[in-house]
């Protein structure tokens, strides 16, 4: 029995032994994650590494790339699908578009912090921030693979690395690599992490927004009051702590306010309204990048700029009921937005000579702080009154059939 014992013993041994051997070898070969950057990691595998399930490890290995980076995206899924890196005016700039699908100011800010840490050659940085998400509790951290990534802690951690070397997730997924690689199937995400070919465009917007009208009542808080919708303190320092540390470092940091279709910031019932759609987070954010312009650091000022006002694309018609197509091609749903409306951002903040913007709309990509938040504010209550007016039907249908409210005028 002794014997047998021993002899089960050895056979478990080597059987473990050969098992690490071989996830070891097959990880750092494969690195599907591009994490472990071993100097044998197989770089024609490059477009194959696909982390769609483990999206904030995944990034996180691309925000450490050796070769460093001049540009950084932060933001949400619309800067992960929207925001080109290859925008003309960045040529020769190295760009890496780090957006997370339902990323929100916990991940956001701790994926700045990572790559702020890991590049110190970092000249620009562009922060997306959704309304809605400083006045949140909302947290999805915990339904995405953030906690197990480098981003939870932004430190070195032994427990992680062995599962990067030997887990059972880091073989399942150099496996999946190796079949994109002999399938001949692309990542969804380009080498410097924009999502590409994302979303459809669906044949009925209407049909397709009506199906996650869920979703959107739920997002519909766009006149929330100080009450209801408290500024969210611990968002409020995680922006804060970033912000300062990019002007601390000499960065310049462009701080946006990402587009969607102005639909999404309509009154539930009203077209008169007493306040701009989402004023409390305007306000919270225009007053916080102004306290850190005060501090004295060393880069130059931030800017704020608002792309989700009432202007030429957000206020876009739907197709109307009787046409016989009902594709809406310059927004994937009323969130979303393709690269071409992104260049359109990217003209706006970085053409020097904004005569040269692709979109001369005086709404798109307001300076808010050059304008000052009160007539910003002004400016958008107006608009919202001349948007609901002007396109009655659309409005009708959101508050309708999407909502499912009264309309009253």
């Amino acid at each position: 029995m002794r014997v047998l014992f021993k002899r089960y013993v050895r056979v478990a041994a080597m059987a473990m032994l050969s098992y690490l051997l071989l996830a070891f070898a097959l990880t750092t070969l494969v690195d599907p994650w591009r994490i472990l950057r071993m100097p044998w990691m197989l770089v024609a595998l490059e477009p194959y590494r696909d982390f769609s399930d483990h999206q904030r490890t995944g990034k996180a290995g691309l925000a450490k790339d050796p070769a460093g980076w001049d540009v950084a995206y932060i933001g949400s899924s619309r800067f992960e699908i929207g925001m080109s890196t290859d925008h003309a005016a960045l040529t020769g700039e190295r760009v890496v578009n780090l957006g997370l699908a339902a990323g929100m100011t916990k991940e956001n800010m701790a994926m700045a912090r990572y790559v702020l840490g890991h590049n110190p050659r970092l000249s620009l940085l562009i922060v997306g921030v959704d309304c809605g998400d400083l006045t949140s509790t909302l947290d999805m951290s915990g339904q995405t693979d953030f906690n197990t990534s480098p981003l939870a802690d932004g430190k070195f951690s032994v427990d992680r690395q062995i599962r990067y070397f030997i887990g059972a997730r880091a073989v399942e997924e150099s496996i999946s690599t190796l079949s994109n690689y002999f399938k001949r199937k692309n990542s969804i995400y380009t080498l410097h992490g924009q999502r590409i070919g994302a979303l459809p465009i669906f044949q009925d917007i209407r049909a397709h927004v009506e199906d996650r009208s869920e979703y959107y009542r739920f997002q519909a808080r766009a006149f929330a009051s100080e009450a209801s919708a408290p500024v969210n303190l611990e968002k409020y320092r995680l922006l804060k702590d970033v912000l300062m540390q990019a002007r601390g470092a000499g960065i310049r940091v462009i701080v946006v306010i990402p587009p969607r279709h102005a639909l999404t910031q309509i009154h539930s019932s009203n077209d008169f309204v007493d306040a701009a759609p989402w004023a409390r987070d305007r306000r919270i954010l225009a007053e916080l990048c102004d306290e850190v312009n005060k501090a004295s650091l060393p880069g130059p000022l931030i800017a704020l700029r608002d792309f989700y006002t009432f202007n030429t694309l957000t206020t876009l018609p739907l197709p109307k009921r009787a046409e016989a197509d009902q594709r809406f091609p310059l927004w994937y749903d009323l969130e979303h937005y393709p690269s071409s409306v992104g260049s359109k951002i990217l003209d706006r903040l970085l053409l020097d000579n904004q005569a040269q913007a692709t979109d001369n709309d005086r709404d798109w990509g307001v300076d808010v702080l050059a304008v000052g938040i009160d007539q910003h504010l002004a400016r958008l209550q107006q608009q919202h009154t001349r948007y609901c007016q002007s396109h009655p039907e659309d409005v009708a249908w959101m508050r309708g059939d999407v909502l499912n409210l009264k309309v009253a005028h």
